[in-house]
């Protein structure tokens, strides 16, 4: 998107309300897109300089080459610390299914469609667990991996000078 391009789309799309939050449009150096659905994840990013050149991630940690990666987080017995995520989490599970180990851990998955107010059947999460907490700390992760891959490609680009934009489904504009 040229650069008269993104000043429009960045005025119609940011409330006034929220622009002391975020940093002006000079300050931009990227655009992180986050494709958050009901069973996979992604993300992609560009250069302000280069907009047309669009980085889609394929890395999640040990596992390469998938462009998505599960919406689906493991859980330490208390539900306090995520043990895995993604894909990862799947792989370990299938790991202790095949060896029938003892459960000290909580798997999770799919919960984002508890922002589906239409789903009457949802995931079954963890008395210890609610399904924002499990949102926020998947989000905690894919930010972790954003900034591993951000200081990858553009070495000291701050979170400040990214433009972030979510993608959701649509059946979800009623929580979000």
């Amino acid at each position: 998107m040229n650069s008269l391009h993104y000043q429009q789309f960045s005025k119609s799309f940011v409330p006034s309300s929220f622009t002391s939050f975020i940093s002006s449009t000079e300050d931009i150096k990227a655009v992180v897109a986050i494709d958050l659905g009901t069973t996979y994840c992604s993300f992609a990013y560009a250069s302000k300089k280069s907009p047309n050149e669009i980085e889609i991630n394929t890395r999640w940690h040990e596992i390469k080459e998938l462009p998505k990666t599960n919406i689906a987080l493991l859980y330490d017995n208390s539900c306090n610390e995520v043990l895995k995520w993604g894909e990862s989490a799947l792989l370990h599970e299938e790991k202790r299914r095949i060896r029938i180990t003892p459960k000290y851990y909580h798997m999770v998955e799919r919960f984002t469609l508890y922002l589906d107010d239409s789903i009457t059947e949802r995931p079954h999460l963890p008395s210890k667990l609610n399904y924002k907490k499990a949102i926020i700390d998947y989000l905690k992760k894919m930010k972790e991996i954003i900034e591993e891959t951000l200081d990858k490609r553009w070495p000291g680009l701050k979170l400040t000078q990214i433009l972030w934009v979510l993608c959701v489904p649509s059946e979800w504009n009623s929580k979000i």
